[in-house]
C-alpha cells in the first residue's frame, strides 16, 4: 500500500513535468508512475488555470492596459505555462492532414520536425482565433472570464486523458504507447470521476448561475472527445502523442469560441 502511495505521488511529479514548465524534480518517469501520471493530467490543467487566473486577476486590479493587451498577456501565459508541447502536436497533425497521404504515409510524415505551410496557417489561424475569443471574454465578462481560464485547461487535459487511456494506439512504439504501458480496465472510471468530481465542487461552491456554463463546456468536450476518437482511429489508426497536443490545443480553442457564444446569446 505504501508503495502504491508512492507511485501515485510520484505519477503527479511526473504529470506536472510533463505538461508544465513548473520545476518538479522529483518526477521519476518509470511505467508505473506513468500510469498514475495520467489520472493528474486534468489537475495540471487545473493548475495552470488556477496560476493563469492569478496573473489575470493582478493584471485586472494593478493594471489598466488596453482590454486587447490583456487578452495577449493571458493566451502566452497560457501558452508558456506547458512550453508549447501541444502546439508542436497540432503542427505535425495539420501537416499530416494537409498532405493527403496514407495512414502509414501520414504517420512519417508527424515525426518529421520541420514544419510545412499548413502547419504554418492552421497555427496562425489556431492562435488568432484563440486571442479574438479571450478578448471578447475579456471586455464582456470577467466573472466569466476567471471561470473559462479555470475550466478551459482543466477539461481540454481531461479530455486528452480518457482519449488516451480509452482510444487505440496509432502504434505501438512512442509517448501514448509509453503512458499507456501499465493502463488498468478501471482507469477510465478512475479519470472520468476525477472529472466528475471537480466539477461538481465548482457547481456547489460557484452557485447555480454558473452551472449551465459548466454543463456547455462539458458537453462540448464529450462531443469533441467522440469526434477525436473516431477521426483520429479512421485518420491515423488511433491516437499518437502527436495527436493528444493537437485535440487539447483544437479543444481549448474551442471551448474559448463556446464561451464566447454563451456569453453572446445566452448572458446577453
Amino acid at each position: 500500500m505504501q508503495s502504491r502511495g508512492k507511485y501515485v505521488l510520484q505519477g503527479f511529479f511526473v504529470a506536472l513535468a510533463f505538461l508544465t514548465i513548473y520545476p518538479s524534480k522529483q518526477a521519476q518517469w518509470t511505467e508505473q508512475t506513468s500510469r498514475y501520471a495520467i489520472f493528474f493530467f486534468p489537475v495540471c490543467g487545473l493548475l495552470i488555470g488556477v496560476i493563469v487566473s492569478l496573473l489575470a486577476g493582478g493584471l485586472l486590479t494593478f493594471f489598466s492596459f488596453p482590454s486587447y493587451l490583456t487578452a495577449f498577456f493571458i493566451m502566452a501565459c497560457l501558452l508558456l505555462s506547458h512550453g508549447g508541447l501541444h502546439l508542436d502536436g497540432w503542427m505535425d497533425v495539420s501537416d499530416a492532414l494537409g498532405s493527403w497521404r496514407t495512414k502509414e504515409e501520414r504517420l512519417e510524415i508527424m515525426k518529421d520536425s520541420r514544419a510545412g505551410s499548413v502547419a504554418v496557417w492552421s497555427t496562425i489561424l489556431l492562435l488568432l482565433g484563440r486571442f479574438v475569443a479571450i478578448l471578447y471574454v475579456v471586455e464582456s465578462s470577467r466573472y466569466f472570464l476567471f471561470f473559462a481560464l479555470l475550466l478551459l485547461p482543466f477539461l481540454s487535459r481531461g479530455g486528452m486523458a480518457y482519449l488516451l487511456i480509452t482510444a487505440p494506439l496509432a502504434k505501438k512504439d512512442g509517448l501514448a504507447a509509453y503512458f499507456q504501458a501499465q493502463k488498468k480496465r478501471r482507469d477510465p472510471i478512475i479519470v472520468l470521476f476525477l472529472i466528475v468530481f471537480v466539477l461538481f465542487l465548482f457547481i456547489f461552491f460557484s452557485g447555480k448561475d454558473v452551472f449551465p456554463f459548466i454543463l456547455v463546456l462539458l458537453t462540448t468536450t464529450v462531443a469533441s472527445f467522440l469526434f477525436a476518437y473516431v477521426f483520429f482511429k479512421r485518420i491515423f489508426g488511433g491516437i499518437n502523442g502527436d495527436t493528444l497536443g493537437a485535440f487539447v490545443e483544437g479543444v481549448e480553442t474551442g471551448l474559448w469560441f463556446v464561451s464566447v457564444l454563451y456569453i453572446s446569446f445566452v448572458m446577453g
